[in-house]
């Protein structure tokens, strides 16, 4: 069973406007993205255990947009209540599971790229 359009982990016509339709374009920033995500999720795990309010707001302002940029909805919600606990410079222990979510989703993006350029 595929996923239909709304359970796809990014929007595909947000994806299209982002680079024009530009096949080998999207290919490059796709790839720069996953190797930043993969960055950020240990940086953002990094950063929580260390209770850096300041670097998880920064860092989960950082891939909010980027993930933004190619219409990734579900990796936002996270990334979010990261976001606002940072700023707020209080993390709660719940930090530490939006790190989870934020990878799982992030999981979800990179499967989703990998099979559109196969």
């Amino acid at each position: 069973m595929g996923q239909t359009v709304s359970t796809l982990p990014v929007d595909r016509e947000v994806l299209s406007a982002a680079t024009d339709g530009d096949k080998a374009a999207t290919k490059e920033i796709v790839s720069i993205y996953l190797l930043q995500g993969v960055k950020s999720v240990k940086e953002l795990r990094s950063a929580v255990k260390r209770d850096d309010s300041q670097q998880v707001a920064a860092l989960a302002h950082r891939f909010l947009g980027s993930s933004r940029f190619f219409g990734a909805k579900d990796i936002g919600k996270p990334l979010e209540a990261l976001l606002k606990m940072g700023r707020s410079k209080r993390l709660s222990a719940k930090a530490a599971g939006l790190v989870d979510l934020t990878e799982k989703e992030f999981l979800r993006i990179d499967r989703f790229f990998k099979n559109l350029h196969e």
